[in-house]
């Protein structure tokens, strides 16, 4: 039996609670079949219990339904700040990763890095600033190096001759050192190697300073989108 605490916030509303559920894994039930067996508080504006009644029998029940479906629970402690890009690529993991567990990484204008397990739970992530931002931020924040980085010259290693391409090459072994890192981070926490799969538009800027094995899948974010709305996938 595995203890899963979930937070449910509504905006501007109904009320906080926070509860911690029993899930069952083993004998196939749904994980939202059983009692809760804990509640640390629950706090409703007068006369609106049974709104949040209704919220949790319509529209809280569904999203679980959905999550469950798609094979997935997440520990994040606020689920509806998880992005949905973030949640849709998490999605698509597990279903690629299953048994072996999943560690995936979108590099965008921030990279994001997250930990699926064997179970299918999302063990949570981190959030970077990817080389574009990283490079950018130094730019602008860096009394007079912008006047001193016009130009690059190409390099294929981390010491650069030139400002700009220092930036440039700081910025892309950061990015990859963290994914490293994190992966050696997932070792340790899953007593195992997961499947690395790397996606996002940033991603060709880093592949090739990796040190871990990887799959680069482009469209694991349109996977999970495809998964939770129930198509097939090839």
């Amino acid at each position: 039996m595995t203890r899963i605490t979930r937070a449910i916030c509504i905006i501007g509303a109904l009320l906080s609670v926070t509860a911690v559920a029993t899930t069952a894994y083993s004998d196939g039930r749904d994980y939202n079949d059983g009692t809760v067996k804990n509640i640390t508080f629950i706090r409703t504006v007068d006369g609106h219990f049974d709104d949040y009644m209704h919220w949790l029998a319509t529209t809280y029940k569904k999203q679980q339904e959905a999550a469950k479906a798609a094979g997935l629970i997440t520990r994040y402690k606020e689920p509806w700040r998880l992005g949905v890009d973030r949640f849709m690529a998490v999605i698509a993991s597990y279903h690629m990763a299953r048994a072996r567990g999943a560690c995936v990484v979108d590099l965008g204008t921030a990279m994001t890095v997250d930990l699926v397990d064997p179970l299918g739970v999302h063990l949570g992530g981190a959030i970077i600033p990817g080389p574009e931002l990283m490079v950018g931020s130094v730019l602008r924040n860096t009394a007079g190096i912008a006047r001193r980085a016009s130009g690059a010259m190409m390099t294929k290693g981390l010491f650069a001759l030139d400002t700009r391409a220092a930036i440039n090459q700081g910025a892309r072994y950061a990015a990859a050192a963290v994914i490293d890192r994190a992966v050696g981070e997932a070792q340790r926490v899953l007593q195992r190697t997961p499947l690395v799969l790397l996606t996002g538009g940033a991603a060709v800027q880093v592949e090739s300073l990796l040190q871990c094995s990887y799959v680069s899948v482009p469209d694991l974010v349109l996977r999970g989108v495809a998964l939770r709305s129930g198509l097939a996938l090839k």
